[in-house]
């Protein structure tokens, strides 16, 4: 991370770190940084003034590292997250979010456009985020992967899925229905259609959002049913992986956050946990997730339609329960100042 004063570009702080994930659990990632290294034009006036921490906003959870320069290990939930340094900039404070765009899940690390690190095709990508109103300063990311895991796909799959359903159920700590949601996803070379199929809730005014990947930009919301359409050119995208992000609220409180399901391609085959292929007599990932206010998000993705089936897969309803960005040219993000409102272009 290079932070450099808007006024004349001059470079006055820059950090840099090791990354390293392992799987916790099946809903939950061990992030490890270490190796912390600081170099600051003047140490009086630039400078981190604490550990770096994790935010996850959807969940409102914060964590702090031990110190600023030993190992720290925090386990997080899969999705998206903030690791933010707290650094002074000549009496102003700035919070620059060094995951931005990036997504931990089940033990790797991916771009939020989807797009997976390659030793060939893409080992490193790179964003910068412009403070708008604050401190005059802007912050340069870059991000390089440099180990890989070797996993087992199969070299070819004839019967791989083409359309998978969806459905999520959020409970209250006590029990009580708070939402019930549905959405169909249907997926050809270029692109994955999504439809929003279904929405209710127990909360008079309640809305929500499905985001892949929290991609500001990206995916549909409301009270009503949706219909979108998310590209995934094979001219940049051989692989890819979307955590789809649902949360319901309304005007004053956020009800639930939750992964509703994951589309995952690994050497152009759909996958799931641990990079097992979806089969007729397997068709389903489902999960339990906690919510932040002790209730529960119950979720089953499932695929109803293989590519080589005449008949579709039963699909009655389960009840068991921002902006196109090019990765591999870079990424832009603007902030507010002092307060860290994050504006995503």
């Amino acid at each position: 991370m290079t932070v450099s004063r808007q006024q004349d570009n001059q470079t006055v702080y820059i950090y840099s770190a090791d990354i390293s994930l392992s799987i916790a659990n099946n809903i939950q990632t061990i992030v490890t940084l270490d190796n912390h290294t600081h170099w600051s034009l003047n140490e009086s006036i630039y400078y981190q003034f604490e550990p770096s921490q994790y935010y996850d906003g959807w969940r409102n959870i914060m964590l702090k590292c031990p110190s600023m320069t030993a190992v720290c290990n925090l386990t997080v939930y899969d999705g998206t997250g903030s690791y933010e340094i707290p650094l002074s900039l000549n009496n102003r404070t700035l919070y620059p979010i060094f995951t931005d765009f990036l997504v931990f899940d089940q033990g790797t690390i991916y771009n939020e456009d989807g797009t997976l690190f390659d030793p060939v095709l893409m080992p490193c990508s790179w964003s910068e985020e412009q403070v708008m109103v604050g401190p005059p300063y802007n912050t340069h990311f870059n991000y390089c992967c440099n180990a890989y895991v070797n996993v087992d796909v199969p070299d070819s799959e004839p019967n791989s899925c083409t359309e998978f359903d969806g459905n999520t159920t959020l409970y209250t700590k006590s029990g009580q229905l708070i939402s019930t949601f549905s959405a169909d996803y249907t997926l050809d070379p270029a692109g994955i259609n999504i439809t929003v199929t279904d929405f209710t809730s127990t909360v008079n005014g309640a809305s929500y959002e499905l985001i892949p990947n929290d991609a500001i930009g990206w995916g549909c919301g409301g009270k009503l049913n949706c219909t979108y359409y998310l590209n995934v050119n094979p001219k940049y995208y051989h692989d890819y992986q979307f955590d789809m992000m649902l949360s319901v609220f309304d005007s004053s409180a956020t009800y639930g956050v939750t992964i509703a399901g994951k589309i995952e391609r690994r050497n152009g085959i759909l996958v799931r946990h641990r990079n097992e292929a979806y089969t007729p007599s397997d068709p389903c990932w489902i999960r339990n997730f906690p919510l932040d206010n002790g209730g529960k998000a119950l979720s089953s993705f499932c695929c109803t339609k293989f590519q080589s089936s005449k008949l579709r897969r039963n699909k009655n309803k389960s009840k068991i329960f921002k902006k196109y960005r090019n990765q591999q040219s870079g990424q832009k993000r603007f902030l507010r100042g002092d307060t860290v409102v994050v504006l995503k272009d």
